[in-house]
């Protein structure tokens, strides 16, 4: 992402680059667009539209090693005050943990599609599937709930 692809404002949004080169805008919560515009404001309120978004330590885009390295960093923090939480954390737990509190939130499953980026409502069900599970007690339920700010 560059910080061109974020839009401040009363909504703002981050236009998210995916698979098979399809972009999609999402809209940010309240409390995540006050993260995004104080790191700007305080981290790179001399970034230009096409520098990157979030950077490493030196000043590159930060890459998927980057990100994997600051996840494991925190679960292994969040492990040691509480033993239960997972011991592996990986990025794509996120996507799914977000994906699970929409659908427990009761937000239209039309809607998760396609902040997920889904194609077809079939991928998207599957989580409808694991929520009735979960519901059921068949499995049990680990979240990244701690992480998710």
């Amino acid at each position: 992402m560059t910080i061109a692809d974020v839009a401040l404002g009363s909504v703002t949004t981050v236009r998210l680059h995916g698979k098979g080169n399809k972009y999609r805008t999402v809209v940010l919560s309240d409390a995540t667009a006050k993260l995004v515009e104080n790191y700007l404001s305080r981290y790179r309120s001399y970034a230009v539209g096409t520098d990157p978004l979030i950077t490493n330590r030196y000043q590159h885009k930060i890459d998927r090693d980057g990100i994997s390295y600051i996840v494991k960093k925190y679960a292994d923090a969040l492990r040691k005050e509480d033993a239960a939480f997972p011991e592996h954390v990986h990025c794509h737990m996120f996507r799914h943990s977000k994906a699970m509190h929409m659908l427990e939130a009761g937000i239209n499953i039309i809607y998760i599609r396609d902040f997920l980026g889904h194609e077809d409502i079939s991928t998207t069900m599957i989580y409808v599937r694991a929520d009735n599970r979960l519901k059921n007690g068949d499995c049990e339920k680990k979240s990244v709930n701690k992480i998710l700010l």
